[in-house]
């Protein structure tokens, strides 16, 4: 079976051969030297900083697993579960190859067509934003009643089991 990627792939390829060949042929026919290769090297002080950052990033993110372990942020714990099931979704509904591919196109894609309905697009999505935050705005107050009684429900429950 003979699909349009595969295709796409070979003519690539084939369109791609020429061009290295005459890359390596410029090479043996020119006979000036190639340019000089810069030294490259870190400072001490470059290095501090990356860890610096490194470690104040770590150290909140374990302080965040840490909250969330203990209970403090439930809401990060769901977002976090959301975000991993849609994940495996995602993953377990497709291949990798068929997810490159696509990935691929998308990334070469949306950004010339966002250019050219930039106008459109902006305002589409400044209403879709203001609907979603709308629509947030009702769910977290819905959500956070329910989460008080749930609270208050579970503290009686314990004091009552004492």
């Amino acid at each position: 079976m003979y699909s349009a990627v595969a295709c796409f792939e070979r003519s690539a390829a084939a369109d791609l051969r020429p061009l290295c060949m005459g890359e390596g042929a410029a090479g043996i026919l020119n006979s000036r030297p190639p340019p000089p290769i810069p030294e490259m090297h870190l400072s001490e002080e470059m290095a501090q900083e990356a860890a610096v950052f490194v470690r104040f990033h770590a150290n909140m993110v374990l302080s965040a697993f840490n909250d969330i372990v203990q209970g403090k942020d439930s809401k990060l714990f769901y977002t976090i579960a959301l975000w991993l099931w849609l994940i495996s979704v995602v993953g377990g509904s497709t291949d990798i190859l068929p997810l490159g591919y696509t990935s691929m196109v998308a990334v070469l894609t949306v950004p010339v067509l966002y250019e050219k309905y930039e106008d459109g697009l902006d305002r589409v999505a400044k209403l879709a934003c203001m609907e979603v935050q709308m629509y947030e705005r009702i769910c977290s107050e819905c959500l956070g009643k329910y989460l008080t009684k749930a609270k208050k429900w579970a503290l009686e429950k314990k004091k009552t089991t004492r």
